[in-house]
């Protein structure tokens, strides 16, 4: 898993669909906890207890289990009669084992087509339990998406760890498994895409400040303060949304928020909420399939435009929306131009590489190439085969400046510019484009056309 750090400041406008400022997402978590577990360690529930002095796990926690099973028996349905009272959709999260022992509760999100995400199997289960151990890390999180495509009746697009205690391999996990967005990471007002090695996934931030537990269980708001501090919160988000979208989630529990004289706080901010025009009440999924569209045009990419073409070019063959993408680059350049682009070349490198005389892309290329080689274990010769296939394909075009086919011999003998790219690897300054196609490897056998994974 991997992220950039990219401020808010160094990227483009976040333009919503129709306009609008805030994607405001209403979240109602539905959790279940196991009264006992099998340990004499005190047992954190994935959330924090009413009564100090939490008790063994071994033995039972009658008033910390039961002031949580308030919001299972009472304090989710009088949310979800809120809720229906102004006409707004809560998005929920979902243990594995709320639909599988508490059934009603799923039931009664479902029949008002509320999104529903997965969020582990018990919410006393932290995946950072396992951190150390993926393989166990893994099984949890594939029971939890086989009971979600088994009672919800689809397959889960999105995820929330217990308590936001994901490790470093879950978002890659998901990812794997084709969800599309990933909430644990609580570090932004706007979406933004994770690396992982099987594709992106969004990242569409939960909060632990915007949430009911913090406010009211941690801090000891009152009813009052709470709606205030949401309405303050939004009013802010909304006056900077006009410039750039932003996001804000409302973290709520049922035994925390559901209390009769809490909802209150709710219905007033909804209300206010629904008062501003430019409040776009999403999805997590919609917010995802919007912005795995339109991201480039947010978080600007560099001049990586071959690396962002492939990107771009794999996951529309993954998601169904083209079989054969076709990628074309091209340069402008004569000698004057060329010249000028490589002193220009990186400058935040210009102190460090100029002293030695290491001007232009080369040596971090050679870096970057020679990091790559030891990852994926390539070669020179795999390299070489490339530069072989280009000269060929170059030497088709009547007006090609290099007509003379090369030989992996003369590649591999070529001097050395920086170890361990050579002479043949190197870009010439002038005109020129090159194109590759990307579809499944499935496609490429049958259409009998060479290919590289």
């Amino acid at each position: 898993m991997h992220y950039d750090y990219i401020p808010i400041t160094h990227r483009q406008p976040l333009k919503w669909p129709g306009g609008k400022r805030v994607a405001l997402i209403m979240t109602i978590n539905l959790e279940t906890w196991d009264l006992t577990k099998d340990t004499d360690k005190p047992y954190y529930a994935g959330g924090p207890a009413i009564l100090p002095d939490v008790l063994p796990g071994n033995t039972p926690d009658f008033p910390n289990f039961t002031w949580r099973e308030y919001g299972q028996r009472v304090g989710v349905f009088r949310m979800f009669d809120m809720f229906d009272e102004v006409k707004v959709r809560p998005s929920c999260t979902i243990n594995a084992v709320t639909a599988l022992r508490r059934r009603p509760m799923l039931d009664a999100a479902l029949s008002r087509g509320c999104e529903i995400l997965a969020h582990n199997y018990e919410q006393g289960e932290l995946l950072t339990n396992f951190a150390k151990d993926p393989a166990a890390e893994r099984d949890i999180i594939e029971r939890t998406l086989k009971v979600y495509e088994e009672q919800v009746g689809r397959k889960a697009k999105g995820w929330l760890s217990s308590s936001l205690r994901g490790t470093l391999n879950t978002a890659d996990i998901l990812a794997e498994h084709g969800l599309k967005f990933y909430c644990d990471l609580m570090n932004d007002d706007q979406p933004y895409l994770i690396q992982t090695p099987h594709g992106p996934i969004v990242s569409t931030p939960y909060t632990n400040e915007i949430n009911d537990f913090t406010i009211l269980t941690r801090r000891n708001h009152t009813t009052s303060e709470f709606r205030d501090i949401l309405i303050e919160e939004l009013s802010v988000l909304y006056k900077e949304g006009a410039e750039s979208g932003r996001m804000m989630n409302v973290g709520l529990h049922p035994h925390v928020s559901g209390r009769a004289y809490r909802i209150r706080a709710l219905r007033e901010f909804v209300r206010f909420a629904k008062s501003l025009k430019g409040v776009w009440w999403a999805t997590r999924e919609e917010i995802a399939e919007w912005y795995l569209k339109n991201h480039e045009s947010h978080i600007p990419t560099g001049g990586a435009s071959g690396v962002m073409a492939l990107r771009r070019a794999a996951r529309a063959v993954q998601s169904g929306d083209a079989r054969i993408v076709a990628c074309i680059g091209a340069d402008t350049n004569h000698v004057a131009s060329f010249r000028q682009s490589l002193q220009s070349f990186s400058q935040f490198a210009r102190d460090a590489t100029y002293p030695y005389g290491a001007g232009g892309p080369n040596s971090m290329f050679a870096m970057i190439t020679d990091h790559y080689m030891r990852h994926a274990g390539a070669t020179r010769e795999d390299f070489g085969r490339i530069a072989i296939s280009q000269r060929a394909n170059a030497a088709r075009n009547p007006n090609a400046l290099l007509r003379r086919p090369i030989s992996m011999e003369e590649y591999l003998t070529a001097r050395a510019i920086a170890e361990p790219i050579h002479l043949l690897d190197c870009v010439m300054p002038c005109a020129g484009a090159e194109a590759f196609l990307v579809m499944r490897e499935e496609l490429a056998v049958s259409l009998q056309l060479p290919h590289a994974r």
